[in-house]
């Protein structure tokens, strides 16, 4: 009999990485700003400050209404749209929702392929095959966002996700972040986790609506996710030599947590998903947005991509990565973010979501 989910997801022995090794061997080999944030990410610590930190985030994520969400969500669904096929409106809709929240103003279609581009080069990073191209084209992506999110603290202090984080950074004489870095780490977290998990549960979501014809709702993403239509499983390792199940495990080796069939699809414990509210509000917003406009039809095929820990659909015959080389992308492209106009939160848009 498997272990208990939760049980493994909050057992005082397994950790989020193996013990000595915080940041995968080719971060370590070519640091950069990936490094930096990695190293910080609430994901991928259970040190002492975690629980002042990830209590924080919860808090912030919490201050943003779901009215703020649907309504940007349904801003991004009706741009992305536009973009032939399918395969773009799965990917950018999520990571442009909560871009937008955060004030990146997230305005056209370009936009949205840059900062597609930006999180897959992410991705390519942290890919245990990793060259050192794609590290260091990891780095450019991440010192481009960071970029971008500081712009956006500047131009759009009132954007949602935005103001809960500067007003919850100010509240209260004890900051529960260790330096600067940490801080900019936390904001660039919930862009990044948004991406694939969120664009995993909505490819799922949009099939269902292409074969029912109705969008499902919050429970129904929910149901989906717990049938696998999101992230699947996570790993732990051992802290320790130990016993898991009644089976030897020794200290450092991985440990395969199932999520999909269980009540804990989500995670529990100090890594509970503080995104999922978000992340289910935004693929339930997109779809009904695309279910009310009719815009163009709706996908009849799908083809997998499979990952570690979730599968993405995806639609169009195009494979999804015939946009060009990431890292050429990024590093043309990424100082152009600073020299769009932004516009104010406040003004009406147009009418039409990796556990931590």
């Amino acid at each position: 009999m498997s272990p208990c989910p939760h049980a493994l997801l909050v057992h005082p022995d397994l950790g989020v990485r193996p013990p000595g090794v915080p940041v995968p061997p080719a971060l370590a080999a070519w640091p950069g700003p990936l490094t930096e944030v990695f190293n910080r990410w609430l994901r991928q610590r259970d040190d002492a400050t975690h629980a002042a930190e990830k209590s924080l985030v919860l808090q912030v994520m919490r201050a943003v209404s779901d009215a703020a969400v649907r309504e940007e969500a349904a801003r991004q669904a009706a741009l992305a749209v536009q973009c032939h096929g399918w395969d773009h409106w799965v990917w950018a809709v999520p990571a442009g929702t909560v871009a937008g929240l955060l004030g990146m103003r997230v305005m056209t279609v370009p936009q949205q392929h840059l900062l597609v581009r930006q999180l897959r080069a992410i991705a390519a990073a942290l890919a245990p095959e990793a060259t050192r191209a794609s590290v260091m084209g990891g780095h450019a992506a991440v010192a481009a966002l960071l970029q971008a999110l500081r712009q956006a603290e500047a131009d759009a202090p009132d954007a949602p996700l935005q103001a809960a984080w500067l007003h919850h950074r100010s509240c209260g004489d004890r900051k529960p972040w260790a330096d600067a870095m940490t801080r900019e780490a936390h904001r660039l977290a919930w862009l990044w986790q948004s991406h694939e998990a969120g664009s995993a549960l909505l490819g799922h979501g949009l099939w269902q609506l292409a074969v029912s014809g109705e969008a499902p709702d919050r429970d129904g993403l929910r149901a989906i996710a717990r049938d696998g239509g999101a992230v699947r499983l996570t790993r732990r390792f051992a802290q320790r030599d130990l016993a898991v199940g009644g089976v030897a495990v020794a200290a450092g080796a991985p440990v395969t947590v199932l999520l999909a069939g269980s009540e804990w699809i989500f995670g529990a414990g100090a890594h509970a998903c503080p995104g999922e509210s978000m992340a289910l509000t935004t693929a339930a917003s997109a779809l009904r947005w695309v279910q009310a406009s009719a815009y163009k039809p709706l996908p009849t095929r799908h083809r997998a991509m499979t990952l570690a820990n979730m599968t993405v659909l995806l639609f169009d015959d195009e494979p999804a990565g015939a946009e060009g080389d990431v890292t050429a992308a990024v590093t043309v492209e990424a100082g152009t973010e600073a020299d769009v106009k932004r516009r104010s939160w406040n003004e009406s848009p147009p009418s039409s979501g990796v556990l931590a």
